[in-house]
């Protein structure tokens, strides 16, 4: 059996998050503007879509930060924002008017970063679409978050929050400059179970500069106080070349890949000793949580907003860098602020990138969304490639590397294997295997 060590140096290579498949890189700009309205005519819209609004603002940049994000206190600016995303929407009520929203998540950026005013705008603007079974989510920075704007989105239905913790240690928090002391989490943490939110969810990330393990067992602890009953366990890329930012992150601080994984295994180990359940890749969820019983259900989902549990196969997603998802598309407002409201401004919803898929496409999709939700895919869905070796090759490598088992009940990710699932989900994909040179697009697995 090949050991841990040897497994990290074998396996910590440039792979894929599988947010999408394919992922980005590999997408073909295959869609037209008058495509990506013909594709969604095909859905019943009227039965409800998902609904995904980017808003870029930031106060303060975070060193660490891979986001599509605009650093600006301007609250005229984020009006005039505001205002670029209800005429994107009234593009769609023009051609589809009877849509109706079954969920809505606010991405970013910083969310709350708008101000009461300009939220409570947006939001009284939706409200009309809203389906009888709405669920609404939210990415918080806690630094910017008042009492008031929680009230807001209770009185609009929203049920589900996530914040940005990162790390509890203060020198953590300063050499990425995101500086959020304890008291202030414990504070809001009060006010989201005095209003009553269903769920509300702590983001952290381990690999961070000067983090050690006394400072994920501290984190742990914080965490069993204020207990969220979702968890987010993020591995920091740091990918300096592409992300200007982390310039700014001392390399020394970082930790070695051996290192950066004992504080996986520390985290990982903490939180399933509180009672969490790990869900997929970076997740985990208590039993009784929408995510746990989504996993249960067999209705756990991945999209770039993470885990969550299915509501509709159409995702449209407005704002500056939002992506739209169909079954067979993929569709990227343009990321740049300017050039996106200069086109909502000439009625036209422009795209950055694109992607129709392929039937066989399709079939890779769908394997490695069962791997990354479920950790396990059944006999018939890898069968299909028995007649390509270097598929089976891979396979059997996994097996030997004992990071997968084979049975009659198909092929299941084992313990060992779970922090390299992202490798596991690779050997499915056709066209990371076909140009591995753009390996160097993504983030190490480790």
């Amino acid at each position: 059996m090949t050991t841990p060590a040897e497994l990290l140096k074998k396996y910590n290579i440039p792979t894929p998050r599988y947010t999408s498949y394919p992922t980005v890189p590999f997408w073909k700009n295959n869609i037209s503007e008058q495509d990506r309205f013909d594709i969604l005519s095909q859905y019943d819209l009227s039965q409800g879509v998902d609904l995904y609004i980017h808003i870029p603002f930031c106060q303060q940049l975070c060193w660490y930060c891979g986001c599509n994000r605009v650093i600006s206190k301007d609250q005229e600016k984020m009006r005039i924002y505001v205002q670029s995303i209800m005429d994107e929407w009234k593009i769609y009520i023009q051609k589809y008017p009877l849509i109706k929203i079954k969920s809505l998540h606010f991405g970013g950026g910083t969310p709350n970063n708008l101000s009461n005013e300009n939220f409570s705008l947006l939001l009284a603007f939706f409200k009309p679409y809203i389906a009888s079974d709405f669920i609404g989510a939210i990415e918080l920075d806690p630094r910017v978050l008042n009492k008031d704007f929680l009230y807001l989105l209770k009185e609009y239905g929203f049920k589900r929050l996530s914040m940005g913790i990162q790390d509890f240690d203060p020198k953590v928090q300063k050499v990425i400059n995101r500086v959020q002391p304890f008291e202030l989490i414990k504070v809001i943490c009060g006010w989201i179970k005095e209003i009553g939110f269903e769920s509300f969810n702590f983001d952290l990330i381990y690999g961070l500069p000067k983090q050690n393990t006394k400072s994920i067992t501290q984190t742990l602890e914080f965490v069993k106080m204020l207990s969220p009953d979702l968890m987010a366990l993020y591995s920091y890329a740091h990918l300096p070349t592409q992300l200007k930012n982390q310039k700014l992150i001392n390399e020394d601080d970082l930790p070695s890949p051996q290192a950066k994984q004992e504080l996986y295994k520390k985290a990982k180990m903490g939180l399933e000793y509180l009672g969490y359940q790990e869900i997929g890749l970076d997740h985990f969820a208590m039993p009784n949580s929408f995510l746990g019983k989504a996993k249960e259900k067999r209705t756990l989902t991945r999209s770039f907003m993470g885990y969550t549990d299915k509501k509709s196969d159409v995702l449209i997603g407005l704002g500056a860098s939002a992506i739209s998802q169909t079954p067979e598309s993929f569709v990227q407002n343009p990321k740049d602020l300017i050039t996106y409201q200069y086109a909502i401004a000439n009625s036209q919803i422009k795209i950055n990138k694109s992607h129709y898929l392929s039937t066989d496409e399709k079939l890779e999709a769908q394997i490695i969304a069962e791997l990354m939700c479920y950790s396990r895919i059944e006999p018939k869905q890898y069968q299909r490639f028995k007649r390509n070796n270097q598929i089976i090759q891979e396979i059997d490598q996994l097996r030997r590397d004992g990071l997968i088992e084979l049975s009659n009940e198909g092929l299941s990710v084992t313990e060992i294997g779970k922090p390299f699932l992202r490798n596991i989900a690779s050997v499915f994909d056709g066209h990371l295997r076909s140009t591995r040179a753009l390996g160097k697009n993504f983030s190490s697995t480790a």
